[in-house]
């Protein structure tokens, strides 16, 4: 009977030995998940979680320096006169490049743009001063993107301007700005992302007061605006290239 009994108490003796070293183990395991997880957090902090398609798009775009030249010319806004073509008149549209490697390739358009028979681009005169763009930044963490919108004023209330507020309202298309300084062509909207117009006629209530329409408009982009260097077609003729 002291015997049995004394087996018993060797065999429970063991049984706690070895519980004793699984949580010694379980505990040391424990101890390095949790240093493991801080220095993840220390480095996720400081340098943002891995992102593959963010490292392969990195790798793709080489970043350049970035340098500021003393007094250049940098004048605000733009010239008085946009360029409007709208996606039912348009035959092809130039392209962008598919994998950039450089500054140029990620942002200029390439080829031109052809029209559909007796259809063409609309050249807008612009009231100085009144041709406004931003770009705004938009989306939710990984899936940035861009969201250019502006407007521009064209004066009076002609027939003409009331007829092309009819008729550019819910319409899709292009606009073209020009920048003084450099005389680059921004280029908004595409066949997939095009740009939507919003036509506002303010008739005046005093002698003082402006009258004419604004057409505020917007588009969804991946880049602030695309350099488009090719030709212009419009009704008489069509703008060249830039060369």
């Amino acid at each position: 009977m002291r015997s049995r009994f004394l087996n018993i108490i060797i065999h429970f003796s063991l049984l706690y030995t070895d519980n004793m070293k699984s949580n010694r183990i379980l505990r040391t395991g424990l101890r390095l998940m949790m240093l493991v997880m801080l220095v993840f957090t220390i480095v996720t902090c400081f340098a943002g979680p891995p992102d593959p398609v963010s490292t392969g798009l990195a790798m793709a775009f080489a970043f350049t320096d970035l340098t500021f030249e003393d007094n250049p010319e940098n004048m605000g806004g733009f010239t008085c006169v946009a360029y409007l073509g709208f996606l039912p008149d348009i035959q092809t549209h130039p392209t962008r490049t598919a994998n950039p490697t450089t500054d140029v390739e990620a942002i200029k358009l390439i080829g031109n743009y052809t029209m559909k028979a007796l259809k063409n681009f609309i050249e807008v005169y612009v009231t100085p001063s009144t041709f406004d763009a931003t770009a705004e930044n938009q989306g939710e963490t990984d899936s940035h993107s861009f969201h250019p919108k502006g407007e521009f004023l064209y004066p009076g209330t002609s027939i003409q301007a009331l007829a092309f507020c009819r008729k550019i309202n819910n319409a899709r298309g292009v606009l073209i700005g020009i920048n003084p300084n450099t005389g680059e062509r921004y280029n908004w909207g595409t066949k997939d992302l095009p740009v939507t117009f919003k036509p506002k006629i303010t008739f005046g209530k005093a002698p003082a007061d402006r009258r004419g329409v604004t057409i505020e408009w917007e588009c969804d982009s991946f880049a602030p605006a695309w350099i488009y260097e090719g030709s212009i077609p419009l009704s008489s003729a069509a703008i060249p290239p830039i060369s």
